[in-house]
């Protein structure tokens, strides 16, 4: 009996440990992003079509994504439009952010960060409330707004082997 409750007690603070380091790296990644010099990105076909696949790879059964400014849906009702859409992205050496924009019940703005290479991976996500969102639940979003965010805790940090929804 003693021999199960310590076994129990090492997983349990390995589970917490890893959490915890979890926890900082996110926040490593978030400070990162905040600090990083990107150049910008204003449109959907001008990110690099691996960092786009490997988002929607996380997508679920709707992976589409609306470019800036395109018809999407803003409520959860399923349609022909896309539950998505981009806001804007930035790359800086091989790491890539892209924002985008999701409706439903609680429409939200998406960050992500991805390191592209050599295989693309999501080292950073985010979501929540950045920027200014009009009556049609459109987002209107700069990259100060979303460093903004994250430092005022708007953007909530979350696993990024997470997925979207």
């Amino acid at each position: 009996m003693r021999r199960e409750i310590l076994v129990a007690a090492a997983l349990v603070t390995g589970l917490v440990t890893s959490a915890a380091a979890d926890g900082i790296e996110n926040a490593r990644e978030a400070k990162r992003f905040q600090e990083t010099k990107w150049t910008l990105v204003l449109t959907l076909k001008e990110v690099e079509p691996e960092v786009v696949r490997s988002l929607k790879e996380r997508f679920g059964r709707d992976d589409r994504l609306a470019d800036r400014g395109e018809p999407f849906e803003t409520s959860e009702v399923l349609t022909r439009r896309p539950g998505r859409r981009f806001l804007l992205a930035g790359r800086a050496g091989k790491r890539w952010f892209v924002a985008y924009e999701k409706g439903g019940r609680t429409p939200q703005v998406v960050l992500t960060v991805v390191e592209a290479e050599p295989v693309p991976r999501v080292v950073l996500l985010a979501r929540g409330r950045a920027g200014s969102q009009s009556e049609g639940a459109d987002w209107e979003v700069e990259l100060e707004d979303l460093k903004d965010a994250l430092r005022e805790r708007r953007l909530f940090l979350e696993e990024p082997k997470s997925p979207y929804y």
